[in-house]
């Protein structure tokens, strides 16, 4: 039986990729030797509890709150400043923009695979617009992305000499190593800045830390050399969490939210307003796609998208950009283009003019 695609019924929301969340392979768990007191030597010894590591346990709890937000629903009125959240691989990439890499002679006058000016489209010559296109936005073009990192420790010990003296070579090192890890940090950083800054999505980092390093006074030098080394913007794009309790990670992951919202409300506003201006020159001209000639005695040329049809996924685009932001009513003033749409499609046999009786 026919059906809508799932992407064509559900809500939109704004799309955030979260990358960094692996769990490890193997849970990092540390035996705890039992006491003295509860050893029992008649019965077989147990296996000693184990604890968590902390870090483990926080990339865990993450996964649940945000998951817990990736599931969209066919509609949600109370749905406010809620992201659409897709857990990612760090080294995930996005759909390419035109129909031919950057470096083709012919990049600058190509089309996006989908545009029915393109002949592997799967809406060529004269589609309207191919579901694949929302999935595209739904599912593999976040408008923000954010990137977890751990940030390189020295192991919690004080660096002495044989006579009890603090060992200042051994500092030095200690140092080095870790603007070593930091240079490393940033240059990730700034390799995912670039493929973000490339399609306009807000880049966010999140560093996961140790408590003891919140109080560390080198740690404020750190950021700054980190976030100076990888161009990172100065609103809401660099974060420090170090594991705390489930109510706490709460409010950081709402907090988080509420400071990406405005970037992704800017995202969907760019794309509509990039639209906007493809629609109104497709408004004042007939279609740019001139078909090939005929191969064959008898063979019928493709014939281009009409005008209106171009009218029509505009405002179609226009109208699920809105929807991403959150703007219901301006996407209801494209209804009729819908409808324009619907009657495109029809066989002309069932169109009818519905008469007032």
């Amino acid at each position: 039986m026919n059906s809508y695609p799932t992407e064509m019924l559900m809500q939109l929301a704004p799309v955030m990729f979260v990358s960094g969340l692996d769990l490890p392979p193997t849970s990092a768990a540390v035996p705890v030797a039992p006491s003295s007191a509860s050893k029992d030597l008649s019965s077989p010894p147990t296996p000693p509890p184990k604890v968590q590591d902390p870090f483990t346990l926080l990339i865990s709890r993450l996964r649940e709150v945000l998951l817990s937000q990736s599931k969209s629903t066919v509609w949600s009125p109370e749905r406010t400043k809620i992201f659409q959240v897709i857990l990612v691989d760090k080294s995930v990439g996005f759909p390419p923009r035109k129909s031919v890499p950057p470096d083709d002679p012919s990049y600058a006058n190509a089309h996006s695979p989908l545009s029915p000016l393109t002949p592997s489209s799967p809406v060529f010559p004269d589609g309207l617009i191919a579901p694949i296109w929302i999935k595209k936005h739904m599912t593999y073009l976040p408008s923000v992305f954010v990137l977890f990192l751990r940030m390189h420790e020295a192991p919690h010990t004080t660096a002495r000499s044989p006579l009890g003296q603090p060992d200042s070579d051994l500092e030095r090192e200690r140092a080095e190593e870790e603007r070593r890890r930091d240079i490393d940090l940033s240059a990730e950083i700034a390799q995912r800045k670039k493929s973000t800054g490339e399609r306009g999505i807000k880049l966010t980092v999140v560093l996961i830390a140790s408590r003891r390093m919140l109080d560390d006074p080198s740690l404020d030098g750190r950021l700054s050399f980190i976030r100076r080394q990888s161009s990172l913007d100065s609103r809401a794009a660099l974060f420090v969490l170090s594991p705390v309790s489930p109510s706490e990670l709460n409010d950081f992951v709402s907090s988080l939210q509420d400071a990406l919202y405005e970037s992704a409300i800017e995202y969907y506003t760019s794309h509509s307003k990039r639209v906007r201006r493809k629609r109104n020159r497709h408004s004042q001209t007939v279609s740019s796609y001139n078909p090939p000639p005929a191969t064959s005695v008898g063979a019928v040329a493709p014939r281009p998208l009409r005008p209106e049809g171009w009218t029509v996924r505009y405002e179609y685009k226009m109208a699920a950009f809105a929807e991403f932001r959150g703007e219901v009513e301006v996407a209801l003033k494209y209804a009729p283009s819908y409808l324009a749409g619907f009657s495109m499609m029809s066989p002309d046999i069932t169109k009818m003019r519905i008469r007032p009786s």
